[in-house]
């Protein structure tokens, strides 16, 4: 198991550049690059984005970063939507729902 970076090819679907639909994926940028010439908006050409993977047995799985997060950071953020949620109840609703 390895962490490879790919390179992802799109179209563009306004002068902004959004990201369409997916041309390609290359280990090489310039592959990449020349297969969405043409693809994005009125003509112009598509972006391409580089992509961190996992490569696996002859399969790629795509990966939002490349550095892995940790138990910890998981479950500080749940930890912080729950208070966040809390705190919106009134100390009467607490009562009700029994938290309280």
């Amino acid at each position: 198991m390895d962490i490879v970076d790919i390179y992802a090819g799109y179209t563009t679907t306004d002068e902004r550049g959004s990201l369409g639909d997916v041309v390609c994926y290359s280990l090489d940028k310039r592959i990449a690059k020349n297969l969405v010439k043409g693809k994005g908006f009125y003509g112009g050409d598509g972006r391409v984005e580089k992509i961190h993977s996992i490569k696996m047995d002859g399969f790629y799985f795509l990966l939002k970063q490349k550095e892995p997060i940790t138990e910890t950071q998981l479950n500080k953020s749940i930890e912080d939507a729950t208070k966040k949620a809390l705190d919106k109840l009134t100390e009467e609703d607490k009562k009700v729902l029994g938290l309280k």
